[in-house]
């Protein structure tokens, strides 16, 4: 199964994908964590349909989205700071 090689639990999966976009934006953007953030996230609610849905109304520890994709995604998954 490819997605092993990302962890062995749906979070460990979750973070690492994450992790991974974040570095690839990092390095599209020379490291501007900024632009990265924005991207990953455009990127993911382009790919799950989230501005058709309303997770404001979600309780905090049942929001996956916010959980795994805050507003500072990149700072979250990389010892990184902003230029």
């Amino acid at each position: 199964m490819p997605c092993k090689k990302l962890g062995n639990t749906s979070t460990e999966i979750i973070q690492n994908c994450a992790k991974l976009l974040c570095q690839n934006y990092l390095e599209k953007y020379n490291g501007n964590v900024e632009y990265a953030n924005e991207a990953v996230l455009r990127h993911i609610r382009i790919s799950t349909n989230l501005t058709e849905g309303n997770f404001s109304e979600i309780p905090e520890e049942n929001n996956w989205h916010k959980r795994f994709f805050p507003e500072n995604v990149c700072e979250k998954y990389i010892n990184k700071t902003a230029d």
